[in-house]
């Protein structure tokens, strides 16, 4: 691994690309977001919309070009796209969603370009214009998401044209897809114009395109007690905000442990919701991100009245794995909380609980929610004993596998979660197989840690 690494490195260099530095290749970052989606199609084959098993089959083409990037990574060759090896993904996606899906040719040979050589541009577009801010692993999986997104967007909005949805959880997506696609719409146009990165220009283009009035329509004058939930989330966020604020008004830089408080906030927020407001978490959390991508493009150009205040507090809260220019931490904390609910066919039930479905679609929240948070604490209070080649101490590990522990058991007592013996097995397994990656991984936690989870518990 240590050899891979270092040969997909000296590539990566010679191409004069600058990954995040301290941290391997980790190539098996890759894989985890396209196994996650097969798995879930194959586990939940009724729940899964045809969407959705689409999505899992241009997972199949995404994890054969990484393998084909990965290769010529180690035999250094060029990362260019157009050698025959990298056509083999391609046929394979065309021809499962020629037979298996019945697709038109046209669809079948777009969708397998967007597996192969729309996914490979992405990568290294991601790599060059974002010097130091991922791994080759972490590019890998942020490409992956972006690609089926995108991908996803494209068929729900074609659908919903000629069918309109009819299911909360339907409507749902479709809200946070379009208002995703707007912000990525403001995002390239500010990027490409620069006649639109002054205030009132941003400002126009961005109410222009976001569906405000249909977001607000669903969270506040659906249902009462979404409406109270709402609120809930809204004071959970302003409170969150105002730490913040204490945190930038001083002179010192913001802690690891303190880093972590947002972490609690997490889970503050997205446990009570998975319980008994699942659609609402689900389309809050897609909206949060746009909020989140919106704030990160106003600071990253200065726009007022924000602007100031947010690099200034991207410096305070600023680790050692946002070494690029864009803050990607807080993105990572939000996308790892919400992933398993984003990625899971059926996360909601009829009565608008995760249900029988609640312990996958937490993963995210016990991994770093609780366990993140707690091997941090444990580990900077009460660690001496490190594991061999990292920064993390083997009390930190425990207290990781404890907290969960503790969670998914009080969670049993209380009724919100009904486990069967090999259930609970799986839950154990998760928990520990999790916290030894938490442990022993450089890579982006945030994001590994729910997936890994979520694919042993789904």
């Amino acid at each position: 691994m240590i050899h891979l690494s270092s040969s997909i490195s000296s590539l990566l260099e010679e191409a004069g690309i600058k990954v995040r530095p301290e941290a391997d290749a980790g190539v098996w970052l890759m894989f985890l977001l396209p196994i996650s989606l097969i798995v879930s199609a194959i586990k939940h084959p009724i729940e899964s919309s045809s969407t959705f098993k689409m999505c899992a089959a241009l997972s199949l083409g995404l994890m054969g070009t990484s393998v084909i990037f990965i290769i010529q990574c180690t035999k250094k060759k060029s990362l260019s796209v157009g050698r025959h090896l990298q056509l083999i993904p391609a046929a394979v996606t065309v021809t499962v969603f020629r037979f298996l899906f019945n697709a038109g040719f046209l669809s079948s040979f777009v969708s397998g370009l967007i597996s192969s050589t729309y996914y490979w541009h992405t990568m290294l577009t991601l790599l060059r214009k974002l010097p130091y801010s991922f791994t080759v692993g972490e590019v890998g999986i942020v490409s992956q998401a972006l690609i089926l997104f995108f991908y996803g967007s494209a068929l729900n909005i074609y659908s919903a044209v000629f069918q309109a949805p009819t299911k909360v959880i339907q409507i749902s997506t479709l809200i946070v897809q379009v208002g995703l696609c707007a912000v990525a719409t403001v995002i390239l146009l500010t990027h490409k114009f620069k006649s639109l990165r002054n205030t009132m220009s941003f400002y126009l283009i961005t109410i222009s395109v976001l569906p405000l009035l249909w977001i607000m329509d669903f969270l506040f004058f659906d249902d009462v007690a979404r409406t109270k939930m709402v609120i809930y989330k809204i004071i959970c966020s302003c409170t969150a905000v105002l730490a913040v604020n204490y945190q930038i008004s001083g002179t010192e830089k913001a802690t690891p442990a303190i880093r972590k408080v947002f972490h609690i906030f997490a889970v503050a927020v997205y446990l009570p919701c998975l319980i008994c407001q699942c659609s609402l978490i689900y389309l809050a959390s897609g909206v949060v991100l746009g909020i989140f991508a919106m704030l990160e493009t106003m600071r990253l150009l200065n726009i007022p009245p924000l602007g100031s205040s947010l690099q200034k507090g991207f410096l305070t809260y600023r680790d050692e794995k946002d070494s690029g220019i864009v803050a990607l931490t807080p993105m990572y904390l939000l996308i790892g909380c919400s992933l398993p609910l984003w990625i899971h066919p059926a996360p909601c039930d009829i009565v608008d609980s995760a249900g029988f479905n609640l312990l996958p679609i937490m993963s995210g929240v016990l991994a770093i929610g609780v366990g993140d948070t707690a091997a941090s604490v444990v580990g900077t209070k009460l660690g001496q004993h490190f594991w061999p080649g990292t920064k993390k101490t083997m009390e930190g590990t425990i207290g990781c596998i404890a907290s969960q522990f503790i969670v998914v058991y009080a969670l049993v007592c209380t009724g919100f979660l009904d486990v069967n013996n090999y259930t609970l097995l799986k839950s154990v397994f998760a928990i520990i197989v999790g916290s030894l990656v938490e442990a022993s991984t450089n890579q982006i936690d945030n994001i590994v840690l729910p997936l890994v989870l979520f694919i042993i518990l789904c």
